[in-house]
C-alpha cells in the first residue's frame, strides 16, 4: 500500500507513563500514510522504554542515549522494496510532553500555549474579542504609553506570534526567559513547532476534567457553616454518587475531602473518553448540585463542547468554518459561563489553533489514544509472570516485537523483526544484559535461548532451597516460641510459688 507514495510521514510519539513505582517514558513509531489502524497500540513500532526519575526536558536529556537521538535526527529515508523513500518526521504526544520536547518552561510561565507567544492575561481572545492593550512604562519624565493590538493567535503564522526554532534560539541567548523559552529543544532542530499538532484525546479528556472542577468547585460553596454545611455537602454527593451508579458504575464516585478544612466535594477514580461521554449526559444533575443562573450556564458549557467534538469527529475540512464558528463560541461562551475567569491553555487552542489543525492537517492522525492503550499494554507486559525482575524493559520490547511478528506472512520478514528485537531495541542495559541477548540462538526461523533449562533448572533448585530454609526456619521460631513460652511460665510460676507438671518432669 506505502509503494504509491512518493514521500512518507512518521510520527514519533513520546508518553511517560507509571508502571508500579517506574516512571516510564515509551517512544514508538507509526506511519501516518498507514491509515488510523497504524496508530493502535498492537501496530504501533516501539523504539525504546526508558525509566526516568522525573519527566522533564533536563531529565530526559539526560536519560535518553545520544546515540538514541542521533539516529532519530539523521533518519531521511527508509527502504521499501528496494526503493529509497523520503521520509518527514512528526511528533505526537500530549501538550506536557510537547513542552519537554521543544524546551519551553511549561503551563505556569506567562506565554503557556505550546503554539503561540500569547500572554497568559489574554489566552481567552479571540477573532471576535481582539482588542487594543494600553501599556504604560516608567515613570514622571521616564513615563512612556504604548498602545498594542491584542488579537488571535496562530500556529504557523508569524505575523500572529506562532513561535519558531529561530525565535527560541534568539530568546535562549537572552538568557531570560523571554517568551516561554527556557531550554534548547530536545532534538535539536529536527521538530519545527509546525510538526506538531494537538492531540484531540488528551484535549477532551483534560476539558471535561476542567469543567467537572468547576462544577464540584462551586457547588462546595453553600453560604453555609458547621454540621449545616455539611449536611447539604454530603446530600450533594449523594445526588452525584446516584447519577454516577447510573452512568458509569462504582470505579468513579465523590465524596468530602477531609483534609479540606471547608469540607469539599471531591471526586475519586479517572474518566476515560468514553466514559465521560456517558458521565456528561443530559441527565446530569446540574439544578440539585448547583445554583438556578449557574446550573444553566454549565449546561451550556458542556452542550457546546460535546457539539464541538462532534464536529472534530466528523473531520471535514470542507466544513472547517462550521469548526472555527464552533471554537469561538465554545471560548465565548465558556467565559460567560461563570465558571472561572480565566481560560486553560486547551480551551485557549479551540478558541485559536483547532480550526488551524484541521484545515492544514488529519487530525485523526495526531490521536494518542493508541498510545494510551499501549501504556496499558506495558502495564500488563511489566507484571506478567513471565517477565524477569533483572532486565523487565528489555523483556517487553522483545514482547512488543513479536507481536508485531504476527503482521507479517514473509517468513524472511519475521526473522527480520526478530532478529532486531533481539540486538536493536534500546533498553539502556548493561554488559551482563548484551551477554544475556548471546545467549539466543536461531533455530527453525525462532529465537530460543540456550539457558532457558539451565535456568529454569537453578530456579528450582532455589526454589527447594529456599523452601527447605523457610522450614528450618518456622521450625526453629517454633522451638524459639516453646522455649519463651515455657521460660514465661517459669518466671511466672516462681513468682507465684507454683510448681509447674513441666518442671517436675525435668527434675525426674
Amino acid at each position: 500500500m506505502l509503494d504509491n507514495y512518493d514521500k512518507l510521514t512518521i510520527r514519533i510519539n513520546m508518553d511517560g507513563t507509571l508502571i508500579g513505582n517506574k516512571h516510564i517514558v515509551a517512544i514508538s513509531i507509526n506511519c501516518i500514510e498507514g491509515g488510523h489502524q497504524s496508530q493502535t497500540s498492537k501496530n504501533l513500532v516501539p523504539l525504546g522504554l526508558f525509566e526516568i526519575e522525573k519527566e522533564n526536558t533536563d531529565m530526559l536529556r539526560k536519560t535518553l542515549p545520544k546515540e538514541f537521538i542521533d539516529d532519530i535526527k539523521t533518519g531521511k529515508c527508509i527502504t521499501i522494496e528496494k526503493r529509497n523513500v523520503p521520509i518527514q518526521i512528526k511528533l505526537g504526544g500530549d501538550l506536557m510532553n510537547a513542552v519537554y520536547v521543544f524546551g519551553l518552561a511549561g503551563f505556569s510561565s506567562n506565554h503557556p500555549c505550546v503554539f503561540c507567544t500569547q500572554h497568559k492575561d489574554d489566552l481567552h481572545i479571540t477573532e471576535e474579542t481582539a482588542y487594543d492593550k494600553t501599556v504604560v512604562e516608567g515613570k514622571g519624565k521616564t513615563k512612556k504609553t504604548t498602545v498594542t493590538r491584542i488579537g488571535a493567535t496562530s500556529y504557523h503564522d508569524l505575523n500572529k506570534r506562532a513561535r519558531s526554532l529561530a525565535e527560541q534560539k534568539l530568546c535562549i541567548l537572552e538568557k531570560n526567559n523571554a517568551l516561554g523559552y527556557k531550554h534548547e529543544p530536545l532534538f535539536g532542530d529536527l521538530f519545527e513547532y509546525t510538526d506538531y499538532c494537538v492531540d484531540t484525546l488528551h484535549m477532551k479528556l483534560r476539558i471535561f476534567d476542567i469543567i467537572l472542577k468547576d462544577m464540584l468547585s462551586h457547588a462546595s460553596r453553600t453560604g453555609k457553616y458547621g454540621s449545616e454545611h455539611l449536611a447539604i455537602i454530603e446530600n450533594k454527593i449523594k445526588i452525584l454518587n446516584q447519577h454516577c451508579q447510573k452512568t458509569v458504575g462504582k470505579r468513579f464516585f465523590f465524596q468530602v475531602d477531609v483534609d479540606d478544612k471547608n469540607k469539599t466535594i471531591t471526586s475519586h477514580g479517572k474518566l476515560s473518553g468514553h466514559l465521560q461521554d456517558l458521565f456528561f449526559v443530559d441527565t446530569f444533575p446540574y439544578d440539585d448540585v448547583l445554583d438556578d443562573e449557574l446550573a444553566q450556564s454549565a449546561r451550556v458549557v458542556v452542550n457546546k463542547f460535546k457539539e464541538l467534538l462532534q464536529e472534530v469527529k466528523a473531520n471535514s475540512k470542507t466544513h472547517n468554518d462550521r469548526l472555527k464558528f464552533l471554537s469561538i463560541q465554545f471560548v465565548k461562551v465558556f467565559r460567560a459561563s461563570g465558571l472561572r475567569t480565566t481560560v486553560t491553555p486547551y480551551i485557549h487552542i479551540i478558541g485559536n489553533h483547532l480550526f488551524e489543525f484541521n484545515q492544514l492537517n488529519d487530525l485523526g492522525d495526531f490521536n494518542m489514544q493508541g498510545v494510551e492503550k499501549g501504556n496499558d499494554l506495558l502495564s500488563r507486559l511489566y507484571f506478567s509472570s513471565t517477565n524477569p525482575a533483572k532486565y523487565p524493559l528489555l523483556t517487553m520490547l522483545q514482547k512488543l516485537y513479536r507481536m508485531l511478528e504476527m503482521n507479517f506472512e514473509n517468513q524472511n520478514h519475521r526473522d527480520a523483526m526478530a532478529e532486531f528485537a533481539r540486538t536493536g531495541v534500546y533498553d539502556l542495559v548493561d554488559d551482563a544484559a548484551l551477554e544475556r541477548r548471546s545467549s539466543y540462538k536461531h533455530k527453525d526461523g525462532k529465537f530460543f535461548n540456550i539457558n532457558d533449562e539451565q535456568e529454569e533448572e537453578s530456579s528450582n533448585k532455589d526454589k527447594d532451597q529456599y523452601v527447605a530454609s523457610l522450614d528450618e526456619t518456622n521450625e526453629s521460631e517454633d522451638q524459639n516460641n516453646i522455649d519463651l513460652n515455657e521460660s514465661m511460665i517459669q518466671t511466672i510460676e516462681k513468682r507465684l510459688n507454683i510448681t509447674s507438671p513441666s518442671m517436675n518432669r525435668k527434675q525426674l
